[in-house]
């Protein structure tokens, strides 16, 4: 927790002291869906699955957009697996992958486990 307030540039240690903007900004990741650059990934060579369109159903609420599925050797995810020379590499590695921007411009970055 403390190490993603640092991230936000919030310099409170205290969850009672955060203002209803630093609880927003912490707890909202607020990512503009026709940025998402993040794709699934299959290890099934399809061309049909290149390019798809999601969230059609009339549960998704209008939240449909346009992706697609890589194969396993395309994801930015293996590139890192096979060039960390260790755990801690990995996870600095995959912290810095953006996966979209916010709705106010900023990148937002994959989470890894020790940021939880």
């Amino acid at each position: 927790m403390l190490r993603r307030l640092k991230k936000l540039g919030i310099d409170k240690t205290d969850p009672d002291s955060l203002t209803e903007e630093e609880i927003n900004r912490f707890a909202r990741l607020d990512i503009d869906p026709d940025t998402i650059t993040w794709r699934r990934i299959l290890d099934v060579n399809d061309r049909h699955l290149r390019q798809v369109t999601i969230g059609q159903a009339p549960t998704e609420k209008g939240q449909g957009r346009v992706t697609g599925f890589d194969i396993s050797v395309a994801s930015e995810c293996m590139a890192v697996l096979a060039l960390s020379n260790s755990l801690v590499d990995m996870r600095e590695r995959l912290g810095r992958i953006v996966i979209a921007t916010g709705k106010r411009g900023d990148p937002i970055r994959v989470v890894t486990h020790p940021q939880i």
